[in-house]
């Protein structure tokens, strides 16, 4: 009981800046510079807390008591996620574009750029993800609706 009360707390507190940085309003600006700053803030904390979520994925896997409570938080993370990203994709892109399932294309990329760094730390990989994922917001950003 106490291990799993340690293993919740300890994986919200590593989670919470990045929530709080969702919950913080992502309105100043144009739409395709809130766009950049959502993917850079994905790619940041990703990045800077590589090591714990590596650590906690894997624990969790390993201990399979906490992989529900792991994965019920992780995908509540990208609905967050989601709901901003498809957000600023709404004010961006024209009018009978689908904003909510090109969101969850670019978090798609951004999971994947994650995962895949974990087993594959190669500088010009690591590039080439990188490359797609800016590709796509550049894809997306071509798009905008003139009036953004």
């Amino acid at each position: 009981m106490i291990r799993g009360a340690l293993f919740r707390e300890s994986f919200t507190r590593l989670i919470e800046p990045f929530r709080e940085s969702l919950e913080r309003r992502f309105d100043e600006g144009p739409p395709a510079q809130r766009l950049q700053e959502q993917i850079a803030l994905y790619r940041s904390f990703t990045s800077e807390y590589r090591q714990a979520l590596e650590g906690f994925v894997r624990w969790a896997l390993e201990a399979g008591d906490f992989r529900e409570w792991l994965i019920s938080t992780l995908l509540d993370l990208h609905q967050r996620y989601l709901g901003v990203l498809t957000e600023t994709l709404s004010e961006l892109l024209p009018e009978g574009s689908d904003p909510r399932a090109l969101a969850a294309g670019l978090i798609v990329l951004l999971d994947g750029d994650m995962i895949l760094s974990w087993f594959d730390a190669s500088g010009q990989r690591a590039e080439e993800r990188s490359g797609a994922i800016q590709a796509w917001a550049s894809l997306l950003e071509q798009q905008a609706d003139p009036r953004a």
